[in-house]
C-alpha cells in the first residue's frame, strides 16, 4: 500500500512538471507575440511622428519614405515611378 501511494506521488510530480513546462512554453510564445506587437507599434508611432515633421498640413510639400513598413494614411508608389519623379 506505501508503495503506489509513493507510485502515486511520483506520477502526480512528473505531472506537475510536464503541465508547468507546457504552460512555461505557452506563457513564452505569448511573450514573443507581445514583444513583437510592442515592437511594430512602436516603429509605427515613430515613423508617423518622423513624417509628420514635415508639417503637411500647413506646407506644401512631398514626403517620400523609404521603408519596409507601412504607413497610415500613405500612397504607396511603384519605386520606378519615384525615380522618374526625381
Amino acid at each position: 500500500m506505501k508503495e503506489q501511494h509513493i507510485f502515486l506521488e511520483i506520477c502526480c510530480a512528473i505531472y506537475s512538471i510536464q503541465l508547468t513546462q507546457t504552460i512555461n512554453i505557452a506563457i513564452q510564445q505569448k511573450v514573443q507575440i507581445m514583444k513583437s506587437v510592442s515592437m511594430t507599434w512602436m516603429i509605427s508611432s515613430q515613423l508617423e511622428q518622423a513624417v509628420g515633421r514635415a508639417r503637411l498640413l500647413r506646407e506644401d510639400c512631398t514626403v517620400i519614405v523609404y521603408a519596409g513598413f507601412p504607413v497610415e494614411q500613405a500612397e504607396y508608389r511603384d519605386k520606378s515611378l519615384i525615380q522618374n519623379a526625381e
